[in-house]
């Protein structure tokens, strides 16, 4: 799904979470619900729908749980799961009766958000594709900045990128189109663990892959909540000579632009990816850079 804020509300399970804006909605659509169908009887077929359905997905997890999990030998996990299901499926069958007179509810909700997961997942899949379809090596990069006589100033640049590559196409974009770079350059990747919590002393990992360049790994748990700028002050006290206070972030907004001619997503999902990352939380405001810190670059990309 497209950057949305998310409440982690337990400590040893990370799909435990509270999501303010899904919470909303499910309190708008519940009183649409009970206003549109009047009464608890008229919704009996959807609710009877969502309820069979949730059981025949929970029997079907359950042989992965039993096999992955529990270790169990499959043919074992199928026998089991196969009595339950039968009994799932008859409770499912006899709920399809009732599409017409409101089983299609569910139904539709649970296919409109089908969709929309599988076109970000997609979407994202094809972006990072498009992004990284011409990926240089730092060491190229730096030789041929040099050779272009590609200005350093004093500072420190910084180039989130959700890709671990050495050289992201902000940079590559910036270094081409000014000719000008800080003379350090951090490319900064945040990942998320699945620990609750990741002490300090673990946070940052950081390695120089060029004479002015820096690869960060910044590492989070599922609990924690992103702060570039306060876990790039670790590099400080490791003695890097990095100027957190003064440094620039870098952003690359993208404009994604449908195109007929880019193979690889329906013109319809392109849209509606287009749309939702359009919509989606900055990353500014997801990893907590200071305003007047942030330069956007805009990008259009043909997707």
């Amino acid at each position: 799904m497209p950057r949305i804020r998310i409440v982690h509300t337990s400590s040893s399970e990370s799909g435990q979470i509270y999501v303010p804006l899904v919470n909303g909605v499910l309190g708008v659509a519940t009183v649409l619900l009970a206003i549109g169908f009047g009464s608890s009887s008229h919704l009996a077929a959807a609710y009877g729908i969502a309820v069979s359905t949730t059981m025949v997905i929970t029997t079907i997890l359950l042989f992965f749980v039993m096999r992955d999990c529990w270790r169990i030998q499959a043919p074992v996990a199928f026998a089991v799961t196969a009595f339950f299901m039968v009994v799932d499926l008859v409770f499912f069958g006899a709920n399809l009766l009732k599409v017409e007179q409101g089983g299609w509810l569910p139904l539709a909700i649970a296919a409109a958000l089908f969709v929309v997961m599988v076109s970000w997942r997609r979407g994202r899949q094809h972006l990072f594709t498009r992004l990284g379809v011409d990926e240089e090596p730092i060491k190229d990069f730096v030789a041929r900045a040099d050779k272009q006589g590609l200005h350093r100033i004093p500072g420190t640049a910084v180039f989130l990128s959700p890709l671990q590559v050495d050289t992201p196409y902000l940079l590559r974009r910036l270094a081409d189109r000014t000719g000008v770079l800080r003379e350090n350059v951090l490319i900064v990747t945040v990942l998320t663990t699945d620990l609750p919590r990741v002490p300090a002393a673990q946070r940052l990992t950081m390695r120089e892959i060029a004479p002015g360049f820096y690869r960060v790994l910044v590492h989070y748990g599922f609990m924690q909540t992103p702060h570039v700028p306060v876990a790039l002050r670790l590099a400080q006290e490791a003695g890097y000579n990095i100027d957190v206070e003064d440094a620039v972030f870098f952003l690359g907004r993208v404009t994604l632009v449908p195109a007929e001619k880019v193979a690889g997503m329906p013109m319809w999902m392109k849209k509606l990816f287009s749309l939702m990352s359009h919509n989606a939380q900055t990353a500014a405001d997801f990893y907590n850079l200071p305003p007047d810190q942030v330069i956007e670059l805009g990008i259009q990309l043909e997707i």
